[in-house]
């Protein structure tokens, strides 16, 4: 081959001019930002205030409630708990003031009404 070949076969298949080439130019939208879209549009919170509240339940609720439930969701206002059985359930609603209290203080922005209690079927 000669040295004039090579130039020419580089040009031929330059990849970085290859409008075709999937891997030439990322294509669409970060995984996170397009999950905070959707959440959105569904009227929910955003990824990393779910992932905080999982983090932070157990200086939520307190340590044995921490155990028993979780926080599922939080969509239009109304965060989604889900717990043991019937008992925790009950606690949970009874707390319902001062869990929505601490939502607020640790998640500024994050609008919260109430809590809906779901139990988990075992």
């Amino acid at each position: 081959m000669a040295a004039g070949d090579s130039n020419e076969i580089s040009a031929v298949f330059d990849v970085e001019s290859d409008p075709y080439d999937p891997f030439d130019k990322p294509v669409g939208v970060p995984l996170g930002d397009a999950m905070d879209r959707l959440l959105a549009h569904m009227k929910s919170a955003p990824t990393d205030t779910l992932t905080g509240l999982r983090t932070s339940w157990l200086d939520i609720v307190g340590p044995q409630l921490s155990t028993v439930s979780r926080p599922v969701s939080l969509t239009d206002e109304v965060l989604l708990v889900s717990c043991d059985d019937s008992t925790w359930a009950a606690q949970l609603r009874w707390m319902e003031q001062s869990i929505c209290e601490a939502v607020r203080t640790r998640f500024k922005g994050v609008q919260i009404k109430g809590i809906r209690v779901r139990q988990r079927h075992q």
